[in-house]
């Protein structure tokens, strides 16, 4: 059914999305279970909207055709704003139903229903069937956190349209859940005395016995009435739970008691003991005042914006006065704060991610450092209530607080609004576009460290020397880079700043400066001028780099993407030749990379390789081809669009020799025979595929019966522009996928539609007189190479275009009797079958399968071959033995789960039909800090001889077995190299073992 997420009447601002797009779910059930929740008779674009939110990212990139302008980032986008609300949602329902929260007991209970909406969301029947998955869950049910997933992006949708209120009511049922987990007897009684007594604090103290080899610790804990407690433990933690439980027990035993909490009154409820602001000192007073006409807020809200400027500090200092005014701190109204904000600066960022739907999306909040510069940005720092010992200094930390309690008043004050931008003051607009950013943010400087080391496997650690009086100390951080490659250390100290985490950060940024220098195609000119000490960290972090490529699997998107060794530069051969060239000089690297050439051309290969355009352009013809449904409805355009595919896979597959254009012009001369008018062509040599592309645009210009003109428009970069001067022109359509589809062919040519034509821009590098191995790397990696792997697919797709040919010819000619007709129409079909059987046969062999975007961060590998081995029993013969390891310890690693199924499937199966009258595979792996091995190894006959040579020197595979096509191991080692991994033949004794050797990634568990 066609769907679209589009603006609503509600929020007619927001840009939502308007694609038409097709999903097959059917989201019936959905819409009547959320019914319920008052969204009853959705209009077009609301349900459409549903339909998105419950989209998983296997069955968007199994549809990439009709989903083209939906992304990843998107549905990421969704799920982070449906979190946020689910965040501050909870957030007011606890300090709601709580007669004294405190900031612990408010995130523990958003942690709780954080966490727990995993299990909830996997008992919900509507949510499965209305999910819209990838075939691989077809045959199974979805995980329970795909569905909280789902769930996520169902309350994003929700938030975006408007409809706060079926958002709310959706959560209602899971935050009665934790509402009832809440009300159970306390398992913490140290928490639950705290919260007995808040804003009180209990002061604990202990007592040591007996000899070291058995300790037992004596605990008292007394309140502020003097009621004290005693526990004993073997360690101090159970001594004081155990001393928080016997006063408990003695003084106040309804603490413990089963109960449902007790909702905070309001002051016309007739609660005795409502707070009331403080009065002193006098300017705490004036800004209160100052604040409520800000916020246009009634008296009543007073109290509250008064305990939004109390520091824990003042109130141990004046426990007398808070007793009297009935107050506390403002860690509680900062905790709501925090989450109203969150979700705010959520909802900004999502709706630009509507409007304009990006491809990856990295949510990263308001740091204390942002909230800091707003509270003195508001000028009401005079009114922050500070201990004695605190007065002199307000730190980043107490700021922040400051700020976002204020956001926690006002968000109470006015009544749980839907949303804060309503109700926040003129005056401070500017402070709000900061708060809710429609702009990512990016992390602080130790944080974007610690992931470009990750992805260099550097080790890293911090030191701290602080200077100056305690009133105005300062501290300078160093921080220790460490090559295990390299077996080198060394020290970044950065600039002085006040507090360790600011030092950290200025030691941090001082290494990413270096970083971003060298990521510069004019790196040699960037390190002219500046200090020995920068030159020499620019040379270790280079050096690092260079070695680590040179000796094991790097996650190289990730270090495209991190800016690392130049492969970001991939796109733009003249600018990569540049920076390789400043690379070497720096290095002096003839010696230190000597015997490095060929990894690290393989490396800058590999960020050249066209094959993830390629694969787009070859998943929307293969569905294109699967709906057709009769024989009737083949079209020259199936033919035309085969015909193209194929040209372009065989150029890649293919070693053409070198050519000039003046020959090229020759041969179009005598081929055409009059039809294109060629002027004088100068001398510029070309690649084999550079001629290659511009035969295919003359060919797609250059229609039967049409007369064409090929001019030079200049030489470099060489623009060669083709143009229909008689007859009918191609179409636009023809020519946008022609240009799209040839310009991913080689990193030096583009194609862009002009009227009536095609312009071919063929980019001239230049290489250096002078070359080191990073250089050499780079020139080799830029000369087209021919796979096999994409030689093979031409060849199937060359199959396919016959099949469809000669189906249309069947229905098309003409027959002289009604049986010939008839049998025509059954050779038509066969043909059509045939066609349709390839396609799986391809989808098959090719492993058409893209990352899903919530496995980026890797699998976990002991696990998922658990998880493999149990699945395989289903499918392997009864005398095939398959044995799978256990896990000591969790590894993650660089690849999703379907392109590692994928792999595996290809090996384990070969390994099956090699041994007919039976046998044993078995799966093992091994892991380190930075790389792990799958072993996939069997007792058979052994590979095919010339087999492994060929695999291991990139020669064609001719498959032994009937019907094969040698596809399967070329595409399972392309899958491999596509995150950096290998796979290579492990020798063996006897029978075959193949060895997946992939980077590992670190993995941050999500609270949900």
């Amino acid at each position: 059914m066609p769907v679209a997420i589009a603006e609503t009447c509600k929020q007619p601002s927001l840009g939502v999305l308007k694609h038409i797009v097709d999903v097959e779910a059917d989201v019936a059930p959905a819409l009547a279970e959320l019914a319920r929740f008052g969204l009853s008779e959705p209009g077009p674009e609301l349900t459409n909207a549903v339909a998105i939110g419950l989209m998983h990212s296997t069955y968007l990139y199994e549809n990439q055709a009709v989903l083209s302008e939906i992304t990843p980032g998107l549905l990421d986008a969704l799920s982070t704003l449906g979190l946020a609300f689910l965040r501050r949602r909870a957030a007011v329902d606890a300090y709601q139903r709580t007669a004294s929260p405190t900031a612990a007991s408010l995130s523990k209970d958003v942690a709780q229903a954080a966490f727990g909406l995993t299990d909830w969301a996997s008992k919900k029947a509507w949510l499965r069937e209305s999910a819209a998955l990838g075939r691989n869950f077809s045959d199974t049910a979805p995980p329970a956190r795909l569905l909280a997933n789902l769930c996520r992006q169902l309350v994003g949708v929700f938030c975006l349209a408007g409809e706060e209120s079926v958002a709310s009511g959706l959560l209602e049922d899971l935050l009665s859940e934790a509402r009832r987990q809440r009300s159970t007897p306390a398992h913490d009684p140290k928490t639950t005395l705290q919260e007995a007594i808040a804003p009180l604090r209990a002061e604990y103290s202990y007592e040591r016995e007996g000899p070291d080899h058995d300790t037992m610790f004596i605990s008292t804990v007394t309140d502020t009435r003097g009621r004290r407690g005693t526990g004993v433990g073997r360690s101090k933690k159970q001594a004081a739970q155990n001393a928080a439980l016997d006063l408990l027990q003695r003084y106040i035993p309804q603490a413990l008691s089963t109960r449902t909490p007790e909702p905070l009154r309001t002051p016309t409820s007739g609660q005795r003991h409502f707070p009331v602001a403080i009065p002193e000192p006098r300017a705490h007073g004036i800004v209160v005042g100052e604040l409520q006409k800000q916020f246009a807020l009634r008296t009543a809200a007073a109290p509250l914006l008064s305990q939004a400027f109390v520091h824990s500090s003042w109130a141990y200092e004046h426990q007398r006065d808070m007793i009297k005014f009935h107050q506390r701190d403002n860690l509680v109204l900062a905790f709501v704060g925090a989450e109203a904000a969150g979700y705010e600066d959520a909802l900004a960022a999502t709706r630009q991610a509507a409007a304009d739907p990006p491809l990856e999306f990295a949510f990263r909040g308001l740091g204390n450092d942002g909230y800091n510069s707003l509270f003195s940005r508001t000028g009401l720092v005079s009114g922050l209530l500070l201990g004695t010992g605190q007065s002199s200094k307000i730190t980043e930390e107490m700021g922040a607080t400051a700020f976002q309690a204020i956001i926690g008043a006002v968000f109470i004050a006015k009544g749980f609004p839907d949303s804060l931008e309503p109700c926040w003051p003129s005056a401070w607009a500017p402070m709000w576009q900061i708060i809710a950013s429609a702009t990512l943010r990016q992390s602080d400087p130790t944080t974007l460290l610690q992931e470009a080391a990750s992805a260099m496997r550097l080790q890293t650690e911090y030191g701290f020397r602080g200077s100056g009086p305690d009133h105005a100390s300062r501290s300078q951080a160093t921080v220790v880079l460490d090559s295990k490659t390299l077996r080198m250390r060394i020290k970044v100290t950065g600039s002085p700043a006040t507090g360790k985490t600011r030092a950290k950060h200025e030691a941090s940024a001082a290494v990413l400066r270096t970083l971003n220098r060298l990521a510069q195609p004019t790196l040699a000119r960037e390190l002219t001028n500046v200090a020995v000490s920068e030159v020499k960290l620019a040379r270790f972090l280079l050096a690092h780099q260079a070695a680590l490529l040179a000796t094991s699997p790097v996650p190289l998107q990730r270090w495209a993407a991190a800016r690392l060794f130049g492969l970001h530069l991939a796109a733009m051969p003249e600018q990569l030749i540049v920076w390789a060239s400043g690379a070497d000089n720096l290095l002096d690297s003839q010696n230190t990379l000597e015997g490095a050439g060929a990894r690290l051309e393989e490396a800058f290969r590999a960020a050249l390789e066209p094959a993830s355009t390629l694969r787009i352009h070859l998943v929307r013809t293969l569905e294109m081809l699967e709906h057709v449904k009769a024989p009737e409805d083949l079209t020259r355009e199936h033919i035309d669009q085969l015909v193209q595919l194929c040209g372009v896979y065989r150029c890649v597959g293919a070693e053409d020799p070198d050519t000039d254009l003046s020959e090229l012009a020759d041969d179009w001369s005598l081929l055409y025979r009059g039809r294109l008018t060629t002027p004088s062509m100068p001398a510029v040599r070309l690649t084999g595929r550079e001629r290659a592309i511009l035969d295919a645009a003359v060919a797609a210009v250059l229609l039967p019966g049409a007369t064409a003109t090929v001019e030079a428009r200049s030489i470099r970069p060489l623009r060669v522009r083709i143009v229909t001067l008689t007859g009918q022109p191609p179409g636009a359509s023809i020519i946008a996928e022609v240009c799209a589809m040839w310009s991913g062919v080689t990193s030096t040519t583009g194609l862009s539609p002009v009227e009536h034509g095609i312009e071919v821009t063929i980019a001239a590098t230049e290489s250096p007189t002078e070359r080191g191995p990073i250089t050499v790397a780079v020139l080799g990696a830029l000369q087209p190479r021919p796979e096999p792997y994409h030689a093979s697919v031409a060849d199937i797709l060359h199959d396919l275009k016959n099949q469809v040919v000669a189906a249309r010819q069947a229905v098309t000619a003409s027959a002289e009797t009604e049986t010939a007709k008839l049998e025509q129409q059954l050779d038509a079909r066969r043909h059509l079958d045939r066609v349709h059987a390839m396609i799986l046969q391809l989808r098959a062999a090719t492993s058409l399968l893209e990352p899903a975007s919530d496995e980026k961060a890797g699998v976990e590998l002991g696990g998922f071959l658990r998880n493999y081995g149990r699945a395989a029993f289903a499918w392997l013969p009864d005398n095939i033995a398959l044995s799978t390891p256990g896990a000591s310890h969790p590894a993650y690693v660089a690849i999703d789960g379907r392109t590692l199924i994928a792999i595996l499937d290809n090996l384990v199966k070969n390994a099956a039909e090699a041994m007919p009258r039976g046998g044993s595979v078995k799966l093992g792996w091994a892991a380190d800090n930075y790389e792990a091995i799958i072993e996939v190894a069997d007792d058979g006959p052994g590979l095919p001889g010339g087999l492994a040579q060929a695999f291991a020197t990139g020669q064609r595979i001719h498959s032994t077995k009937p019907g094969g096509n040698g596809l399967g191991l070329l595409s399972a080692r392309s899958l491999v190299r596509r995150v950096g991994g290998q796979l290579t033949v492990a020798p063996v004794t006897s029978g075959t073992a193949w060895e997946i050797t992939i980077p590992i990634v670190t993995r941050a568990l999500e609270a949900s």
